[in-house]
């Protein structure tokens, strides 16, 4: 392979910046998921030490001349290529297809990074579109061993792409976790992209009806204002066992992570409710439970298997007011007992670790197309 004098390693990235933006336009104008930037980053960090200058570029299907500043990369990295609106996502998918596929004729090695269980779903074309980038792959990136095995299966058989295990990494340093007052509000937190809201909207009605340990309860709901507008209307409307007051926060991607590591660790228990049966959600990252355990919160989540990997950190559950009303009765013993585990169970998700396989991820897939 001839690599370009600058030795790139080409991002093919989704953000909402404009199409066919290149450099940091690509990287930082537009709203990025925060779950891809919390993958990539490392990657790009990864790509300079190892002496590449990273190329950002997000193409989309309506600007279909900035195929034309792909150049001749040692390597392309994908990020995640997803979004609620499927025909915007089909946009996304298919230049970036068209873009591997022309990195493919030059011999250039495409590195995927496989997150959500997009080529899992059924009819969608998105899954189609998925399955052909997969197949297309010469290394893939997984966060937990569960989206593995769901990804695998779209693999070519005959050129089997490499594969990698990378946990996405804390984002918050280790903090006390918070005594709990009885003369104090229990300080429950839900955060997320509002693509998950609705299982905590399923799960509101449960928690205002039968959490019954404690005088008051504070919901802070840090998301967008979709999922904060609604939650405030079933708050109106539903009965209260005990006195709830919802505080609701805009997510920020420009304060990140400062805003949530002030969130979270002026939170008691924060819970990450999902369901089991949801094909894509069966391989969720182990981040969201990651930073709230880093930051000192009791976590309540549901039995998801890259949770169950931390069942010595966190409470899994059906049920989560049931659940958080025993927890509160065990808050002390169980907050104890996690301070003494929690550094042993958290270093495989720590930024070093992260860096350290990306790096040997990169260099691997790299040097095997010399």
């Amino acid at each position: 392979m001839n690599n370009d004098p600058e030795r790139s390693a080409l991002f093919l990235i989704h953000s909402l910046a404009p199409a066919g933006s290149q450099g940091d336009t690509a990287w930082n104008a537009g709203t990025f998921l925060a779950s891809n930037r919390i993958q990539l980053e490392p990657a790009k960090q990864a790509v300079i030490e190892l002496g590449f200058q990273p190329k950002p570029l997000n193409v989309r299907a309506e600007k279909p001349n900035c195929l034309q500043a792909l150049g001749d990369p040692s390597c392309c990295i994908v990020g995640k290529l997803s979004h609620p609106d499927e025909t915007f996502a089909q946009n996304i998918l298919l230049a970036n297809l068209a873009a591997i596929s022309i990195l493919k004729s030059r011999s250039v090695p495409i590195l995927v990074n496989y997150s959500d269980n997009l080529a899992g779903q059924t009819k969608t074309s998105v899954a189609s579109l998925y399955r052909s980038l997969l197949w297309h792959a010469d290394a893939v990136i997984y966060p937990c061993q569960a989206m593995q095995q769901l990804g695998k299966p779209w693999l070519n058989l005959k050129n089997p792409a490499q594969e990698w295990i990378i946990e996405d990494p804390w984002q918050i340093e280790e903090q006390p976790y918070r005594e709990f007052k009885p003369d104090q509000p229990c300080r429950i937190i839900w955060f997320g992209h509002s693509s998950n809201s609705q299982y905590l909207l399923d799960e509101l009605p449960r928690l205002l009806q039968s959490c019954n340990t404690h005088a008051n309860y504070e919901l802070t709901i840090l998301s967008d204002s979709a999922i904060q507008n609604k939650a405030k209307e079933q708050l109106k409307e539903l009965p209260q066992c005990k006195h709830w007051t919802l505080r609701c926060i805009e997510w920020d991607s420009n304060s990140q992570p400062k805003q949530l590591a002030s969130e979270l660790t002026r939170a008691h228990i924060a819970i990450i409710p999902s369901n089991i049966q949801d094909k894509r959600k069966l391989a969720a990252s182990h981040n969201r439970a990651v930073d709230s355990i880093q930051a000192g919160c009791m976590v309540i989540a549901s039995p998801l298997p890259s949770y169950k990997e931390l069942n010595k950190l966190l409470l899994l559950s059906e049920n989560f007011s049931e659940t958080i009303n025993t927890g509160i009765q065990q808050y002390s013993r169980l907050t104890r007992k996690w301070e003494v585990h929690r550094k042993s169970h958290m270093e495989r998700f720590s930024p070093s670790t992260n860096a350290a396989k990306w790096r040997d991820a990169i260099k691997t897939l790299t040097q095997s197309y010399k």
